[in-house]
């Protein structure tokens, strides 16, 4: 729930792009591209070189990932990855709150350019 929650606020933050400019700058390619590569999909985040590695733990997938394969696959409890459960709701309220920021600029900015109507 907090992957989804954090992909939203990325995803109203690319909407904010478009009622804004016309273009949302790839920011869902990009936020695809990162979070498959340096969020643990193909290969675990251990063999990020260690100046990526830190990059690596603010993708909203990374925690979640790592909570969801140590309940699933290896059966800890949920109280044995809080850590990453906490983690995880941090970096989407940080998303969330950013993207509704984003969305809240775009639509006074596109009202105040007349550009609203269009939507």
């Amino acid at each position: 729930a907090a992957a989804i929650a954090a992909y939203s606020g990325l995803g109203l933050l690319a909407a904010a792009m478009v009622v804004s400019f016309r273009t949302n700058a790839a920011i869902p390619q990009a936020a695809l591209v990162l979070s498959t590569v340096l969020g643990g999909v193909y290969f675990p985040t251990s063999v990020l070189p260690p100046s990526i590695a830190p990059i690596a733990e603010w993708i909203p997938l990374t925690p979640a990932l790592r909570a969801f394969r140590r309940t699933l696959l290896m059966g800890y409890p949920v109280s044995g990855v809080a850590g990453d459960l906490v983690s995880a709701t941090v970096i989407a309220a940080l998303c969330l709150a950013v993207g509704v920021i984003a969305a809240r600029w775009a639509f006074g900015y596109a009202r105040r350019n007349g550009s609203l109507a269009q939507y």
